[in-house]
């Protein structure tokens, strides 16, 4: 039987990490709608503009983690000749993008109250993509001097 404090402290983490995640949601969803706008994104509420971009990237989540994978796998059978490479990189925003711009293209098709065209997608898509592989490579870089420093 579990203890009373630890059954608190595993929903004071579930009710943090939920926050976090609509936090997060909510950041990009700002930033993608502004890049789509511009685009010809149209969306009837406020509730529908989120709601969009929630499910979005509830479904784009378990999708994310083989856009991760790919360029790792592809470095270790010798594909990819550098890990931190350009074209890792490349290779990482490109599929991002793709990932991303199909996945709301997918909630696109289901949701009425919105209206994205393909440039809105994958304009915005790459744009977060850039961001993201921007993020993963000053954290790897962080990593690797870390790592020298530990030697």
């Amino acid at each position: 039987m579990m203890q009373p404090p630890r059954i608190a402290g595993g929903i004071l983490a579930t009710v943090l990490a939920t926050a976090l995640f609509f936090v997060v949601v909510g950041i990009c969803a700002l930033f993608q709608g502004g890049v789509m706008s511009y685009l010809g994104f149209e969306y009837e509420s406020v509730g529908a503009f989120f709601l969009f971009f929630f499910l979005g990237y509830l479904i784009c989540t378990p999708f994310d983690f083989i856009v991760e994978a790919i360029p790792v796998a592809l470095f270790k059978i010798g594909v990819l000749k550098n890990e931190g490479g350009v074209g890792f990189y490349v290779l990482h925003t490109a599929a991002d993008a793709l990932f991303t711009a199909g996945c709301l293209a997918v909630v696109d098709a289901f949701m009425d109250s919105v209206s994205a065209s393909w440039a809105a997608l994958a304009a915005s898509s790459l744009a977060l993509a850039v961001v993201d592989s921007w993020i993963d490579y000053r954290f790897m870089k962080r990593m690797a001097g870390l790592r020298e420093e530990w030697s």
